[in-house]
């Protein structure tokens, strides 16, 4: 198994969540869409859409 994984900066997030779900369709696989964040001090992910858990259990 294998996973792309990509950095986006500066776009606008429903763009980015469509352009995750065309390339998702077309390569016929899933995706899961994290948005980058600190809390505290502690920096973290949230996700935004996609697959919950780890898709390669």
């Amino acid at each position: 198994m294998a996973a792309d994984t990509y950095e986006v900066t500066g776009a606008d997030v429903e763009e980015v969540m469509a352009w995750a779900r065309a390339k998702a369709r077309e390569t016929g696989s899933s995706h899961t869409l994290y948005v980058r964040v600190t809390d505290e001090g502690r920096p973290g992910l949230v996700r935004l859409s996609g697959v919950a858990g780890d898709p390669f259990a």
